[in-house]
């Protein structure tokens, strides 16, 4: 049995899994900026652009290191990573009456390309999360940071999945990269129509592109209770499209049947990188404030009431069936690590009244 503390009542300290380095050096970040701001039609129409170029020398992260040193981790320097990108926000006015109906929309989008442009002296890549699953994120040169890195399934050039002699997928011998946690691009709306002291609001925004690494994922179909478990309706199948490397360049199609559990739980967790994009309806606003005549007759300055419904609804893509993308817990990893999912709480809706009054 494992030795716990408080060990017979007694407490008990242990040393920590992370080994100093004497040679570990400050941040640097560098920062340029150029952007241009744009008002026409008495500001009914506002256009604010910028573009950005960011360069941190020796950024601190956690790096693995084996076990047989007598610790896991060890705090180390990148020795350079760039971000550039650009960030666009659009506000519209397109109904502004006298009447008092006023509709305002704001658009945001952002674009970010981040890169390692140099790690250590002595190596081009460095892991700073090990799933223990085969999966690790590393920091690589040429490739963004949060890189993942695994066992990829192996196709044909025509896109018929191998398989080997037992009919099960076959994966690469080496780790080679697979996704990355940066997300192609990003979006926000927001909107709101007004009339007579009544007002209706809302909010979206959206990522695409990135990836997760889903350990909701893993633990579904480890159990079998994942939709995946229900193939054929669990029946022994044949991969379909898969075809067995004849070893000499040519490819035969595969007859083979294998078990669902075999199929779903085959040891491999590339399957578990997940599109981490997502379309999230955050918030729907009603409320009306009352007139300043009314208001100032019960003594008070102003007074309103807001209805409101959080997370109303949210669009995932349809190989993610397990977690909200956006939720980082990477339980028990080290910092910098991202996109890892662990068994997290579902997002929540919520339902509220906000009752506002100044005297």
């Amino acid at each position: 049995y494992q030795v716990k503390s408080p060990l017979a009542g007694q407490p008990t300290a242990s040393r920590a899994n992370l080994i100093g380095n004497a040679n570990l050096k400050p941040e640097k970040t560098y920062n340029y900026e150029v952007g241009a701001d744009f008002g026409f039609f008495n500001n009914k129409v506002q256009l604010v652009y910028t573009y950005y170029l960011r360069k941190h020398e020796e950024q601190i992260l956690e790096a693995q290191i084996p076990s047989s040193s007598g610790y896991t981790t060890v705090a180390a320097n990148i020795g350079l990573m760039e971000n550039k990108g650009h960030e666009l926000a659009l506000t519209l006015v397109p109904i502004d009456m006298p009447s008092g109906l006023r509709w305002d929309m704001t658009v945001t989008w952002s674009r970010n390309r981040n890169l390692v442009k140099a790690v250590t002296s002595e190596t081009d890549e460095l892991t700073y999360y090990n799933s223990g699953r085969g999966i690790t994120q590393v920091a690589k040169v040429g490739y963004p940071l949060g890189t993942w890195k695994g066992q990829a399934p192996r196709f044909t050039d025509n896109g018929e999945r191998i398989v080997d002699a037992n009919g099960m997928p076959a994966y690469t011998t080496e780790a080679v990269v697979l996704e990355n946690t940066q997300a192609d691009w990003i979006d926000g709306l927001s909107t709101s129509l007004q009339y007579k002291g009544f007002r209706v609001g809302a909010l979206v925004d959206t990522r695409q592109g990135g990836t997760i690494f889903s350990l909701t994922k893993t633990a579904v179909e480890f159990n079998g209770t994942s939709v995946n478990s229900t193939i054929n309706d669990r029946k022994p199948f044949v991969i379909p499209n898969s075809v067995v490397d004849n070893g000499d360049g040519t490819f035969s199609p595969n007859t083979t049947a294998i078990g669902v559990d075999s199929y779903v739980d085959d040891g491999n967790y590339s399957r578990h990188i997940l599109d981490g994009s997502f379309v999230k309806l955050r918030e729907i606003t009603l409320g009306y404030t009352l007139p300043k005549n009314i208001v100032s007759k019960i003594g008070m300055q102003a007074a309103s009431i807001n209805l409101f419904v959080k997370n109303p609804r949210v669009w995932l893509p349809s190989e993610n069936m397990y977690a909200d993308p956006e939720v980082n817990n990477p339980v028990g990893t080290a910092n910098n690590t991202s996109g890892v999912e662990s068994t997290q709480t579902p997002i929540s809706r919520s339902y509220g009244v906000n009752l506002n009054i100044t005297f």
